[in-house]
Order: structure tokens, then C-alpha cells, then sequence
């Protein structure tokens, strides 16, 4: 009985792109735009919305910051498309979108919501995508909300995948 020796891990080469295969790619691509849900919610919804709401002609003349509401609604729609698109929202995002001034301005809720607002997980990332529209400086707060938010929800994924696959 022969022993073999292991080949060093200084002999090991790192998978062609980092790992990325083209192969699962396209399929996942694929399987997302097959799924009507996701093609409705993420990219016609906010499409439709944008054309409903921000071809509105008074709000191409009202003035925004540097642009219009107009750019400010579109840019509203993308940013919630992006994430629906990302994530499994559904429902929950609606009400996060809504919390946190996505669909309507903080300047027409109560205080207390406006308060409010300023700790979900939609509300730093509204902030930075508004803040070239707006000019002016960007706000450190804006970008903390945005990075806890993103470890909040990665660490949430970590857990779940682990105690989905210990059960294996």
C-alpha cells in the first residue's frame, strides 16, 4: 500500500474569471427573464410607474435640485426595480420602499415617520442615488445606513444558508 501526497496548495491555480462560470451565468440569466414575476415587478411595474407619474408636464418644470421631479421619480423607479429585482421582496419591499420616501417624499410625512424613516433599509441608499440630483455633499449617515443594512441582510443570508445546509 502506497501513500500519495496531496499536491501543494502553492501548485493550485485560481479558476479561470475568479471562479465565474459563463456556463451558469447564462442559465441564471435565463431563468430570471423566464420568470414572469420577476420581469413584471422588477422592470415593467417601475417602467409603467415612471410613465404614469414622471411624465407628468408639471413636473418637468418643477424644479428639483439640480434637475426636475421627473429625474427624481425615475431614478425612484430604477433604484426599486434594482432592488426587487436583487431580492425577494414582494410585499415587504413595497412597505420599506414606501417607509423610507422612496415613492413619496419625506417632506409630506409626520415628523415622527420622518424620524422613522432614517433607520430602513431603503432610506441610505435613496439618499445617495438623490444626491447627485440634488447637489451639495453627501451625507456619511446616508452611506452607514446603506453598509448596516447590507451586513444586517448578508449576515441573515449567512445564517439561513448555514442552518439550511446543516440539514444535509
Amino acid at each position: 500500500m502506497t501513500a500519495r501526497s496531496l499536491p501543494s496548495s502553492d501548485a493550485r491555480q485560481p479558476p479561470a474569471l475568479g471562479g465565474l462560470n459563463p456556463t451558469v451565468l447564462g442559465l441564471e440569466i435565463r431563468r430570471l427573464l423566464r420568470n414572469r414575476r420577476t420581469m413584471i415587478f422588477a422592470l415593467i411595474a417601475p417602467s409603467l410607474f415612471f410613465l404614469l407619474f414622471g411624465l407628468n408636464k408639471a413636473y418637468a418644470h418643477e424644479s428639483a435640485g439640480h434637475s426636475n421631479v421627473s429625474a427624481f421619480i425615475l431614478v425612484s423607479m430604477a433604484l426599486y426595480g434594482a432592488v426587487l429585482a436583487t431580492t425577494a421582496g414582494g410585499a415587504i419591499l413595497m412597505l420599506l420602499s414606501f417607509a423610507g420616501g422612496l415613492f413619496i417624499p419625506l417632506s409630506q410625512y409626520p415628523h415622527v415617520l420622518q424620524t422613522l424613516a432614517k433607520f430602513t433599509p431603503l432610506y441610505g441608499l435613496k439618499q445617495l442615488v438623490h444626491a447627485p440630483l440634488i447637489g451639495g455633499s453627501v451625507d456619511v449617515v446616508w452611506a452607514v445606513n446603506a453598509v448596516a443594512w447590507l451586513v444586517i441582510f448578508a449576515s441573515g443570508a449567512v445564517w439561513r444558508f448555514r442552518k439550511d445546509t446543516a440539514r444535509v
